[in-house]
C-alpha cells in the first residue's frame, strides 16, 4: 500500500467519519470545532483536497454521521440533542441543509444511521435511553418523525446495526451491558422490540455491527471481548456464537466487516 502524497488537516477532534456511495468525497465530523470538513477524493491516488466552503457548520459537538445513497447528509450533535440535515452537491461536494434542519431529537444523540434504501433515519439516544426514528423526504431528505418514536431501549444507547436487508435494527447499550434487537416496519420504520432482547453482553458494550452476509452480529466490549451472535433470518432473534466472547489485546472502539 502507498501512502497519498500529504496528510490533511480536519478540524479539532474528529469523531467519525463518511465517504460518498460512488467514493468521490470524504466527510468529517469534527466534534472540538462544530463543523464537517468535506474534501474530494482524487480517484488515481486517494490524495485529499479541501472542497470551497469547507467545513461546514453544524450543532454543538457533532459526533456521528451517515450519508445517504441519495446524496443527504445527517449529522448527530451530541451537546445540542440535535440532527443537522444536509443535501451534497453530486458535482463539488458542498453542503446545503436542508429546510427545517437541524430536528430535535432525545438527550445527548451518540449514533446515527439509515436504513440501506434511504427510507428511514435513527439516532440513539444516550441520556434519555432511546431511539429517535424518522422518515426521509424522497426528494428534499427533510425528515418527519416516524409514530411512536422516540423508541425505548436500554440505557446509554452508544451504536447501531442494521442489517443490510433492512429488516433489522440492533442498538448496543453501554450502560445496561446488553443488546436491544428490533423489527423495522418496511412501510413506516417503526420499531418494534424482537422476541429475546435485550440479549446481553459483556459490561460495556460499545460498537455493534452485523456481517455482509446478515448471518452474524458483533458486538465490541471495553472490556478487551468481542461478542458474536448469530442472527435469525426469520426473527432476527440473537443466539450467542460458539467460541464467544473472543479476546482481544485492548479496548475495541470502533469495528467493520469486509463487504
Amino acid at each position: 500500500m502507498t501512502e497519498a502524497s500529504s496528510r490533511t488537516t480536519a478540524g479539532s477532534l474528529p469523531s467519525s467519519l463518511a465517504t460518498d456511495a460512488n467514493g468521490k468525497f470524504l466527510f468529517v465530523a469534527n466534534r472540538g470545532s462544530n463543523g464537517i470538513s468535506v474534501y474530494s477524493i482524487d480517484s488515481k491516488d486517494g490524495a485529499l483536497t479541501r472542497v470551497t466552503g469547507s467545513p461546514f457548520s453544524t450543532g454543538v459537538k457533532p459526533v456521528a454521521l451517515t450519508i445517504t445513497s441519495a446524496g443527504f447528509l445527517y449529522v448527530a450533535n451530541e451537546d445540542s440533542g440535535t440532527v443537522s440535515a444536509y443535501t451534497v452537491s453530486s458535482t463539488n461536494g458542498s453542503l446545503t441543509e436542508i429546510s427545517g434542519s437541524p430536528y430535535t431529537v432525545g438527550g445527548s444523540p451518540l449514533a446515527i444511521a439509515d436504513d440501506p434504501g434511504g427510507h428511514f433515519l435513527y439516532v440513539t439516544n444516550s441520556s434519555s435511553g432511546s431511539i429517535s426514528a424518522f422518515t426521509i423526504g424522497s426528494s428534499s431528505g427533510a425528515l418527519t418523525a416516524v409514530s411512536g418514536s422516540p423508541f425505548q431501549s436500554g440505557a446509554n444507547p452508544s451504536s447501531i446495526a442494521i442489517d443490510t436487508s433492512g429488516k433489522y435494527l440492533y442498538v448496543a447499550n453501554t450502560g445496561s451491558a446488553d443488546v436491544s434487537g428490533f423489527s423495522i416496519n418496511s412501510s413506516t420504520g417503526a420499531l418494534t422490540s424482537i422476541a429475546g432482547s435485550p440479549f446481553g453482553t459483556g459490561s460495556t458494550p460499545v460498537f455493534a455491527v452485523v456481517d455482509a452476509s446478515d448471518e452474524f452480529l458483533f458486538v465490541g466490549d471495553r472490556a478487551s471481548k468481542i461478542y458474536e451472535f448469530s442472527i435469525s433470518s426469520t426473527t432476527g432473534t440473537l443466539t450467542s456464537a460458539s467460541g464467544s466472547p473472543h479476546d482481544t489485546s485492548s479496548s475495541p472502539s470502533s469495528m467493520s466487516t469486509s463487504k
